[in-house]
């Protein structure tokens, strides 16, 4: 349980920094001109800073589920090895408990990743001229 969790916060911290790397990458330069500039010309054009606001949200999101889905990794670890030092099934309970809080934490936090890079492709198909 130990190992499994470690590997799956280790790809989870990997994920995070992709995603973060392309947010910085594609949309902060953006993002802190539209925050630093009462005149900055993207707010004129409200769908353009509704996208933002909702980008920003989103990634909030993602990056809080990732501060959770951690957490629950390092109680599932902590509890796991003091369940082996102690031989206590009590924090057995915990270690599971945790364990299945990050795996599906981590399961959530990467589904949606997906789901929006799904819904990225739909958006773009769409105003290329696609067909769903």
């Amino acid at each position: 349980m130990i190992a499994t969790v470690g590997v799956v916060w280790a790809i989870g911290f990997a994920a995070y920094t992709f995603v973060y790397g392309y947010f910085q990458q594609v949309h902060l330069k953006e993002a802190v001109s539209m925050a630093d500039d009462p005149a900055y010309p993207a707010l004129k054009h409200g769908e353009k800073r509704l996208h933002m606001v909702c980008r920003l949200r989103r990634n909030r999101n993602v990056y809080w589920t990732f501060i959770l889905a951690g957490f629950a990794a390092i109680l599932s670890i902590s509890a796991s090895a003091f369940a082996l030092a102690y031989d206590s099934s009590d924090l057995l309970i915990w270690a599971k408990l945790g364990f299945g809080g990050a795996v599906g934490l981590h399961l959530l936090v990467f589904s949606r990743e997906i789901l929006s890079s799904v819904d990225q492709m739909r958006d773009l198909e769409s105003k290329i001229g696609g067909s769903e």
